[in-house]
């Protein structure tokens, strides 16, 4: 449990200081009152993911996402082809 717990302490250092943004806690309550934005992402901060839930999105996706056009349909397309025409229905 204690190696564990010592590998989980390396991996939040990453590189030592330079990789917290805060010192005090005041500065990091301060920040969040503010609602301003932290100057490091989190991957910049820890080597690894520190919950389960932050590992959805921690490396870039692997796979390329194919998306296909919205198409019209005929009477969209025909309406559409009316109004430039100059005739409204209204």
């Amino acid at each position: 449990m204690a190696l564990e717990s010592a590998v989980a302490h390396k991996a939040y250092l990453k590189d030592g200081l330079p990789s917290r943004e805060f010192i005090s806690n005041n500065d990091f309550r301060g920040k969040l009152v503010k609602h301003q934005r932290m100057e490091k992402d989190p991957r910049e901060k820890a080597l690894a993911p520190m919950t389960d839930s932050l590992t959805v999105g921690w490396n870039s996706p692997t796979m390329e996402t194919r998306r296909k056009l919205n198409k019209s349909c005929e009477e969209t397309r025909f309406a559409s082809a009316m109004v430039k025409a100059g005739v409204y229905y209204y």
